[in-house]
């Protein structure tokens, strides 16, 4: 009990005593200098990914209300070459969900990147086959999470 006491006050005064520490010249940044950070050669171009991606999917935005943030969900189905002894055709539905946050005007970063695999048997319903992080996934080659997306431009329904 008595160290346990004694550790409870060695800990605020190590971080008592650290406050007082001079920061070496530059260490504070500007906010000019943090967006610079952001905007690297490797960010793709808002109107690029989409023809990307619609080449392949089915997209849909959505805005979430209030929020700095975009839903971008894409979703294909196919159907198999056949399934069993009858050789029957199955439908698959690939679904990619990705979560943009807005960094600045028009300047986004892909913070979440999940998948979905569903199937259909010929007279049945969908079932979920496999469901994670949409690296995962085969069928999904186009950005992942912490990538950078300018020119981002969204327009709202009427």
């Amino acid at each position: 009990m008595r160290n346990l006491m004694v550790s409870a006050l060695v800990l605020p005064l190590s971080f008592a005593g650290g406050s007082g520490a001079q920061e070496p010249p530059g260490a504070r940044e500007s906010p000019a200098s943090r967006q610079l950070q952001f905007q690297t050669e490797d960010t793709l171009d808002w109107r690029e990914l989409l023809a990307k991606l619609h080449s392949d999917f089915d997209v849909e935005i959505r805005i979430r209300d209030s929020s700095p943030r975009l839903s971008v969900h894409l979703a294909r189905e196919t159907e198999s070459d056949g399934h069993g002894l009858l050789g029957l055709t199955w439908q698959h539905r690939e679904i990619a969900n990705l979560e943009l946050v807005e960094l600045g005007e028009r300047f986004f970063v892909i913070a979440n990147a999940t998948g979905q695999v569903h199937s259909k048997a010929p007279l049945g319903r969908w079932h979920l086959e496999e469901e994670g992080s949409l690296s995962e996934f085969h069928f999904y080659s186009g950005p992942e999470v912490g990538a950078l997306i300018t020119n981002v431009e969204v327009y709202a329904g009427p």
